[in-house]
């Protein structure tokens, strides 16, 4: 269950954390805009912004890695809660010290979910 929750936390901290800045932008600018109906554009990624996020997945996969072990051993609420706020954070930090900002990394690892062509540059360049 921990594990469920740890990889569901962190997920939606990371999009709440992009959600919320584009919320509070789009608030500032307090102007109605009516829906557009169009397709979303395949999101494009430079090999450099690749390598970045692949090695950034790379340190949140092990950051996730250790705070599932972490998780495993609690026996709160307050204590699963205090722990996944602390892996969060650690795994904002490894996005920040990229040269991807947050909306970045969660743009494509939101896309690499259906975009096929952004599955293929990931596995050939994971390697």
């Amino acid at each position: 269950m921990y594990k469920k929750a740890l990889t569901f936390a962190v997920a939606s901290t990371m999009l709440i954390s992009a959600s919320t800045s584009f919320a509070q932008q789009q608030s500032e600018q307090q102007q109605y805009r009516p829906p557009i109906k169009q397709e979303k554009p395949s999101l494009k990624v430079s090999d450099q912004q690749m390598k970045e996020f692949i090695d950034v997945y790379g340190k949140i996969a092990s950051i996730s890695q250790t705070y599932q072990q972490k998780l495993a051993k609690v026996k709160t609420q307050e204590e699963s809660n205090a722990i996944m706020n602390q892996a969060n954070a650690k795994m904002v930090k490894e996005v920040e010290k990229s040269d991807l900002d947050i909306q970045e990394y969660n743009q494509i690892l939101t896309e690499l979910q259906t975009n096929k062509n952004l599955q293929e540059q990931f596995q050939k360049m994971a390697k």
